[in-house]
């Protein structure tokens, strides 16, 4: 980005941004920091190795309302976020929000020509099926199961590996915003409101003057 003449990166201008924020002031309702569980080996998100992107999914379901909200993020081994998404759509089952949100970041990952791949998400029952080659859905999520089993191959490398919520955050945060937004956004630099929920990460400890 360049400003007076300057050519400034993007987590620069984010960090000048988040000191404009006042102390005193409460900060969007998102800002929170998640729990910790301390008998979980996993409570932050772990970076890739060199040459892998790593794609974190997660999907969130209103069982009153039928409403739906899928997430996923993109990040490689530096910490980097390369893309991020949150999704809404009419959902009739919790399975079909998590599988609608992996679904989602695959096909993202097909347009953007990534080659390896390592999808994490913290639905332990449908990253064991996929994990298993277990394609087969009902009537919600056999279509959406038989593209995934069709994609697949078109990569180099791919694993499905399921983490503990806490270690999913992100993605967490982004299925609950288009639940409740009923939108779909995208963005190449992560917003503002997400920032804390990457926070576990040491490139953005430093950005974050209140983590």
């Amino acid at each position: 980005m360049i400003h007076n003449a300057k050519t400034d990166s993007p987590f620069l201008i984010i960090n000048r941004a988040i000191n404009m924020i006042p102390r005193n002031q409460p900060i969007y309702p998102c800002f929170r920091t998640p729990p910790l569980n301390q008998n979980n080996p996993c409570d932050y998100w772990k970076p890739p190795h060199p040459g892998w992107t790593k794609i974190n999914a997660d999907g969130a379901w209103d069982l009153c309302t039928n409403k739906g909200g899928m997430g996923f993020i993109f990040r490689d081994y530096n910490h980097n976020v390369l893309f991020a998404a949150a999704l809404h759509s009419n959902i009739f089952s919790a399975e079909e929000a998590e599988v609608r949100a992996i679904w989602a970041g695959v096909h993202k990952a097909l347009e953007m020509n990534i080659k390896k791949v390592m999808i994490e998400c913290d639905a332990e029952m449908v990253i064991n099926k996929l994990k298993g080659g277990d394609f087969d859905g009902n009537w919600c999520t056999d279509a959406l199961l038989k593209d995934l089993k069709e994609w697949l191959p078109k990569f180099e490398s791919f694993t499905f590996t399921y983490i503990p919520r806490v270690c999913n955050i992100a993605a967490h945060e982004l299925a609950q915003w288009g639940k409740t937004s009923m939108l779909d956004m995208f963005w190449s630099i992560p917003p503002l409101w997400l920032l804390p929920f990457i926070g576990k990460s040491p490139l953005f400890r430093n950005l974050l003057p209140f983590a």
